[in-house]
């Protein structure tokens, strides 16, 4: 599409495989978007800042939503995935006005994944561009209710982060990793003694879910990511899965109606709150 202004409508057709990076970026006064069936991918930013898209089409064949696909789409209230869906990228949804959401059971993870090293930065003037790594799926949505399906193994960082609608999240038997592992941190000296300084990113994953009141975390969870519930002021009570073996700084920070945390596990999992000297 050349030219932005006055488009209400869009049909990407099938005769190219995926909808291309930046394809509407910035059409203010886009309402509708047509996927055909048989295109595999939506990329990177296709319908960023479209402030009027309220509908959206998306055929069963999509298996990527490329980073920033939606975010900034403030008027977009409802949307079906595709069910053949895998990959949801960081900031996808970001400040949409989405209320419910379901994610189909062939995404294994969504957003910034544990796992990944690149949270470890040379020096202190990296940190911004670090942080900016991070930016979660639906973060700053309106979700109301959100459903995850049993396959869904990993939930990034910041992926539900001030989603103050959010009343309630039932995590499936297949998730292992809710957050980020760990935390970001500056690395400095040289390579034969190392120095590690925290920085204080306020990762989390639910991080500032003011209504989120119900919590139920189901056997199968391994990591529970730092700052994850931070400032989750009408949650009153969690229940900790045996199978949990770590759970990383700042959790419960600022759950200032949170009166019981019940771990199943004989031994309840260490809370780390530094990282290890790994430097002999």
């Amino acid at each position: 599409i050349n030219n932005k202004d006055g488009v209400t409508s869009t049909t990407v057709h099938n005769c190219v495989s995926n909808v291309p990076y930046n394809y509407a970026r910035g059409f203010l006064s886009l309402e509708e978007a047509i996927i055909e069936e048989g295109i595999t991918s939506i990329d990177a930013q296709a319908f960023k800042d479209c402030v009027s898209l309220t509908n959206v089409s998306m055929p069963n064949t999509i298996k990527t939503i490329g980073t920033f696909a939606f975010s900034d789409c403030y008027s977009l209230r409802n949307i079906t995935l595709s069910e053949n869906l895998e990959t949801i990228k960081k900031g996808a949804f970001m400040d949409t006005r989405l209320s419910a959401v379901t994610i189909p059971n062939k995404v294994k993870k969504i957003g910034y994944a544990a796992g990944d090293d690149s949270h470890i930065v040379p020096n202190a003037s990296q940190v911004v561009s670090t942080i900016s790594k991070y930016e979660g799926v639906f973060e700053n949505s309106d979700l109301i209710t959100v459903t995850l399906n049993e396959g869904l193994e990993i939930i990034g960082a910041r992926t539900f982060n001030y989603c103050s609608k959010l009343s309630g999240l039932t995590t499936p038997s297949t998730l292992k990793v809710l957050g980020y592992e760990g935390a970001a941190y500056i690395l400095s000296g040289d390579s034969s003694s190392p120095t590690f300084s925290y920085v204080n990113t306020d990762i989390g994953v639910l991080q500032n879910c003011t209504s989120l009141s119900s919590v139920t975390l189901n056997e199968g969870l391994e990591i529970i990511g730092n700052n994850a519930f931070r400032g989750c002021s009408s949650l009153t009570s969690v229940t900790i899965p045996s199978t949990v073996e770590a759970m990383y700084m700042n959790v419960f920070e600022g759950c200032s109606s949170l009166r019981y945390i019940i771990s199943l596990a004989t031994t309840p999992p260490p809370i780390y709150n530094y990282i290890e000297d790994t430097s002999n």
